[in-house]
């Protein structure tokens, strides 16, 4: 055996120290070898803080390293435990793994003797870690132990390192009058705890935290020497696991080698302890017993979880600390239904955010995010971007809104992309968002101007993103549309502000849901803007001054346009299945239908429409016995003023064409921007105009024909007569081979 300080790190894969590989079992394909690194961290304390290292004679002790890989979305699936028993304060572990998963490296160090006996119990997994009864002995550094765990996507690229910290707590009661004693020495002391202080009997090394408590416990021991000079000695130290808002009560009773009664002080006032500290009570103990205080000492920092790549869930994540994406890196996080749940605040990891990005991160698919104040925080330095596609995000809980905080958040010259989800501040129904009275409860938020959020989609409990009200003003006075982005509007429903996008249409008069929610809207002069929510809509006849804007679950059949003026259909999706018979039904021409349509049936004596605008809408089905998606006929030969068609696709089975009009004409007809895929019959157009009654030219720019390979295949134009001279004004259009 080496003295342990006597030792320089050593470097990866060390072979000095006896190994004990376990079987992992048929080699799958795409693994690949990689050494686990593990470090114990540096040790600096005089006197018993320094635990093992400073105070075991290591010619009698080894440590001995246990290491266990587990599956980092289920902990029932892990590779048998690996061992190394040596004086090295780093050793490596080689393991086959396959690149682009996630996995849970678990690590667990104590001592043990020449013989192989150890205070601890590892059982088949390092979730089963068990202090044994008989070695709880008071000032005993052989019961000082490590532990670590590191969730890491394996590259297949470079070694994993992870550096172990202490997996307990460690009280130790220091005196500082041994100068006033002159010559008196204390020799041995009982600890009492009291009968409210209860400890952990075992430690679950992959979750990092204590189970099974056990009863209290009493201490007889002999008061050692850690070769102390001066006016402080060490009388009392005691290893235990705990967790963070653990405290401790006990009495001391410290025996003199000068034959008097015992020197007797009570720390009843709930000294405070937690994983990984030490917490130190000093003072003039064995003479005045005053000037005491406690001295709680972060010795070393716990690890983060840190991910990097892709990321699926497979059960719910529990967690103590942040979920952490690091600056320059990148993580895709899908929760597959699952939850990531951080509700434990500490000193070392916040007031229990979920999830902080110093990098760039995409959070995907249902599940819940849950923190006590930000579920989701964009904290690096001008280098984060978080992209939320969908899930549930919940923080804000009462009691951690002391004067701002917010369920999403930005810091400054971080941006955040919210495309779907829902955003709930638990503690909005305490103070809303609009009363900061007692502090804000956001559902998003900004830290100053060079912070942003952009929001396309999702839900907000008790905040309209449109809105301006954020903090800090600064930020109101360069938004004033609120964190919406351009094209997308904000509807209240309830206590909730749902997003929809409008391509363009930024206030909304009514989200209507219902047939006759939608004629009512219809007819109210003063209700403009109609968005349509879940629902049957059927047949819509078009009114004037309306722009109605479909949402991805409504449904409409057909819509006829009839003699309407200003009038605009956005983003609706048609089924070319529920299209009716031209002419309204009319038996005529049952067999033949339309979904758009400006026909004889529809067309009313007077005045002719005006300015009709069909933007974003989808075109899709089959045709039950032919059709087509728009059509204009009017055999009273009145013509529209204008008409606009863009940015719409045309992709059913069974029509005769995708634009159809015979017997009308347009005094500005602009087709832009459109993609044209459908079957049409092998002797029709995608475009028909028949007898067309306009000398203006018909404008074709922009569009994209899958199906045709020229103009001339794709656009079938007729004029009535030798009254029209009509032409095409075709531009940037893209045809097939």
């Amino acid at each position: 055996m080496k003295k342990l300080f006597a030792l320089l790190a050593v470097a990866f894969g060390v072979m000095s120290c006896q190994t004990d590989v376990n079987d992992f079992g048929a080699n799958v394909g795409g693994e690949q070898d990689v050494n686990i690194v593990v470090s114990l961290p540096e040790a600096t304390r005089a006197n018993s803080a320094v635990g093992a290292f400073g105070n075991v004679d290591f010619d009698k002790y080894d440590i001995k390293y246990f290491f266990q890989v587990f599956d980092a979305t289920n902990d029932e699936n892990y590779k048998a435990i690996q061992t190394k028993v040596c004086d090295d304060k780093e050793v490596s572990f080689p393991v086959r793994l396959i690149a682009g998963r996630y996995y849970r490296f678990v690590v667990w160090a104590h001592l043990v003797d020449a013989e192989g006996h150890a205070h601890y119990t590892v059982g088949e997994t390092l979730k089963d870690i068990t202090l044994n009864e008989d070695c709880w002995v008071a000032m005993d550094d052989t019961r000082d132990a490590y532990t670590g765990v590191k969730t890491a996507r394996f590259t297949g690229s470079s070694d994993i390192a992870i550096e172990l910290t202490r997996p307990f707590a460690k009280l130790r009661v220091v005196t500082t009058d041994m100068l006033e004693l002159l010559g008196v020495q204390p020799v041995s002391a009982v600890v009492a705890y009291s009968n409210d202080t209860k400890f952990y009997t075992s430690f679950d090394a992959l979750a990092q935290t204590p189970a099974n408590k056990d009863l209290t416990k009493t201490h007889n021991y002999e008061i050692k020497s850690y070769g102390e000079t001066g006016a402080k000695k060490t009388l009392f130290a005691d290893y235990f696991f705990a967790k963070d808002g653990d405290v401790v009560n006990f009495n001391i009773a410290v025996e003199m080698n000068d034959g008097k009664d015992a020197i007797e002080q009570s720390f009843t006032t709930a000294i405070p302890v937690k994983r990984n500290t030490l917490t130190t009570i000093e003072g003039n103990i064995l003479t005045e017993g005053d000037d005491i205080k406690v001295i709680v000492d972060d010795k070393f920092e716990a690890e983060n979880i840190i991910i990097e790549g892709e990321y699926t869930l497979t059960s719910d994540m529990q967690v103590d600390r942040p979920i952490v994406v690091l600056p320059g890196t990148e993580a895709v996080i899908d929760l597959n239904g699952f939850d990531i749940i951080n509700t434990t605040a500490s000193e070392t990891f916040g007031e229990g955010e979920g999830i902080i990005a110093y990098g760039n991160l995409t959070i995907k698919g249902e599940g819940t995010v849950k923190g006590n104040t930000m579920a989701v925080w964009a904290r690096g330095n001008n280098n984060a971007t978080i992209t939320i596609e969908g899930g549930n995000f919940e923080g804000c809980a009462e009691g951690y809104a002391k004067g701002g905080r917010s369920v999403v958040y930005a810091s400054s010259g971080n941006v955040i992309n919210i495309y779907g989800g829902t955003f709930k501040a638990l503690a909005a129904d305490k103070s809303s968002y609009a009363d900061k009275t007692n502090g804000v409860y956001a559902a998003i938020n900004v830290a100053d101007n060079n912070g942003m959020i952009n929001v396309y989609g999702g839900s907000f409990y008790k905040q309209n993103p449109a809105a301006p009200g954020t903090e800090p003003k600064a930020w109101n006075n360069a938004h004033p549309n609120g964190f919406l982005a351009e094209g997308y509007a904000s509807v209240a429903e309830d206590d909730w502000y749902n997003i929809y996008y409008t391509g363009g249409v930024a206030t909304i008069h009514a989200l209507v849901k219902t047939v006759d929610e939608l004629n009512a809207a219809l007819a109210n002069a003063e209700v403009t803007n109609i968005l349509l929510a879940e629902g049957e809509f059927g047949t819509i006849v078009a009114k004037s001054n309306k722009t109605i804007v479909g949402t991805p679950n409504a449904k409409v059949d057909c819509v006829a346009l009839n003699a309407a003026s200003n009038f605009t259909l956005k983003n609706i999706k048609f089924d070319a299945a529920n299209a009716k018979g031209s002419y309204n039904g009319d038996d005529k021409r049952i067999g033949w239908a339309n979904i758009v349509s400006a026909t004889q049936g529809f067309k009313t004596n007077g005045s002719p429409g005006g300015n009709i605008v069909i933007d974003g809408c989808t075109f899709t089905g089959t045709f039950a016995n032919g059709g087509e998606a728009i059509a204009f006929t009017n055999q009273k030969r009145s013509n529209y003023s204008s008409v606009t068609i863009k940015n719409c696709t045309f992709d059913t089975v069974g029509a005769y064409y995708d634009i159809y009009g015979y017997y009308f004409g347009i005094d500005n007809f602009v087709i832009e921007n459109n993609v044209f895929k459908s079957e049409v019959h092998p002797q029709a157009y995608p475009l028909y105009f028949g007898r067309y009654q306009s000398s203006n030219p018909i404008v074709i720019i922009g569009n994209t024909f899958e199906t045709e390979t020229s103009l001339e295949n794709a656009v079938y134009l007729q004029a009535h007569g030798t009254s029209y001279t009509v032409s095409i004004d075709a531009y940037n259009n893209t045809f097939a081979n």
